[in-house]
């Protein structure tokens, strides 16, 4: 399947994890109130975090494994089920820690129900394989079931929550939306690989596992735990606020990423077969596509941020807006985090590298949470977590191979960010007119988008605009 057609699906899948959680967020926000989503944030975070604990970095080094042998059945196999008999070990033992300070913990045990709930999260992690169908390039499949499993749990979520005491029931949903996908796959394997219990080699993997598990684990700490940290150190409504804002700053996110993670089993295919050109090929089309996506981002959720902050959890979240002055910077720092982490360092088997950037995340996010979380709260968190993916994001940067930052296009970052300054006057005239918010909101995006697609277009010639409008008028004369 072609690049394109697999953008597509992936494009589906990622503005599906976007609209869901802008249409979920928004109405449980409203019904359980700071302090009641705050309170479920805490226990699905806490959870979360030990699921990505226990897949041990599997979801992006199977990738490249399942990529590399997918045209060798009986190795498919053999990879397959060295992988999935590793998570699964993984996750009971997880399991029993969870178990253990839920039980132990007052903090937590006096919600020991609904950490109970959500273990389903962690126990039915080991079910999630899309690293598998990924490295298959099976991204039709991954969209389609996705999609399915989001509209269940959407049409759960207005059944079943309709009050301030319905923090249970959201959980339940909750659970269901993140570990749906994963009782599904069982079915999907079916015919495309056979576990495996004999004539397995585990050791190969160790070594590689080692280094991407502490570098998710020293990771996960700073973009999962950063919402546990803020739970013990504040009150649960601190949480509500932080999750309000780093919820819409991190929506556009997986927009950003799909093109990039459609490009990674050929890049590692790239690589394995010592194919310069296109390794490079690839990574400057993600180098430009995140430029020219997340810039506008950045200036969109920074400008916008207390009339988005309004529609999507209502006035009562307000004070929400003023951690997004720092998570805006988010889509920007991890979309090409991303970039050079993924299409970069893992494939070339920089291991080591990527655990250095994440410690060094790692002790810049203790360090600024240590120091703001108690005096101001949320805001504290807001500007730790910024940080910390500027830290690590240039720390990636910086372990990147001198020759693919030279090939890169460095100046269309410098393009898109002279373009988006006119964002500003633009949007201060809208909102000198007196217009509701929605009103705001929509004019605001509509003329910025078009002043920007447009300049874009005009002034520095952009090829995604060029190869987009090129497919829309292909598919209008056939």
């Amino acid at each position: 399947m072609s690049i394109k057609k697999n953008y597509a699906y992936n494009l589906l899948l990622s503005i599906s994890n976007v609209v869901f959680p802008l249409v979920t967020f928004p109405y449980a926000s409203r019904i359980l109130n700071p302090d009641g989503i705050g309170r479920a944030q805490f226990v699905i975070s806490f959870a979360q975090y030990f699921s990505i604990v226990a897949a041990l970095g599997i979801p992006i080094y199977g990738i490249n494994q399942i990529a590399k042998v997918k045209k060798n059945q009986s190795d498919l196999n053999n990879i397959f089920s060295e992988l999935f008999i590793i998570h699964l070990i993984s996750t009971f033992i997880v399991l029993l820690i969870y178990l253990t300070l839920v039980f132990s913990i007052p903090t937590l045990s006096q919600d020991k129900l609904l950490f109970l709930i959500a273990t389903g999260v962690i126990l039915l992690g080991t079910l999630s394989l899309d690293w598998f169908f990924n490295g298959l390039e099976e991204f039709k499949l991954v969209a389609i079931r996705s999609f399915a499993v989001k509209s269940i749990g959407l049409i759960l979520l207005f059944t079943f929550v309709h009050n301030q005491t319905d923090v249970i029931p959201y959980i339940f949903v909750m659970t269901f939306i993140l570990v749906g996908n994963n009782v599904i796959n069982i079915f999907l394997l079916r015919g495309r690989v056979h576990l495996k219990s004999k004539g397995l080699n585990f050791k190969q993997h160790t070594l590689h596992l080692i280094f991407i598990f502490s570098t998710i684990f020293a990771a996960t700490v700073y973009t999962n735990l950063d919402t546990v940290l803020l739970g013990f150190l504040a009150d649960k409504s601190q949480v509500g606020f932080y999750t309000a804002g780093t919820k819409l700053s991190k929506a556009v996110i997986p927009v950003i990423t799909a093109f990039c993670a459609v490009l990674l089993p050929r890049v590692a295919q790239s690589i394995s077969s010592k194919d310069s050109k296109l390794e490079e090929a690839l990574l400057l089309k993600s180098f430009s596509f995140i430029s020219f996506i997340a810039v506008p981002a950045f200036f969109g959720l920074w400008f916008l941020r207390e009339n988005i902050i309004i529609l999507f959890s209502g006035e009562s979240f307000l004070p929400a807006s003023e951690g997004m002055i720092y998570m805006a910077l988010l889509p920007l720092l991890i979309g090409f985090g991303y970039v050079f982490a993924y299409q970069v360092l893992v494939p070339h088997g920089l291991n080591k590298q990527m655990f250095t950037a994440s410690i060094y995340g790692l002790i810049t996010f203790i360090l600024v949470n240590i120091i703001l979380v108690p005096k101001f709260g949320f805001i504290g968190t807001a500007i730790s977590i910024a940080l910390t993916e500027l830290v690590v994001t240039f720390s990636y940067i910086y372990f990147t191979p001198k020759r693919l930052l030279k090939i890169l296009p460095w100046t269309s970052l410098l393009q898109s960010g002279v373009i988006c300054t006119l964002f500003l006057p633009i949007i201060i005239l809208i909102k000198s007119n007196g217009l509701n918010n929605i009103s705001e909101l929509l004019l605001a995006i509509v003329s910025c988008a078009l002043i920007y697609f447009s300049l874009q277009y005009v002034l520095f010639k952009n090829t995604f605009i060029k190869e987009g409008l090129s497919f829309l008028i292909k598919k209008n004369h056939t």
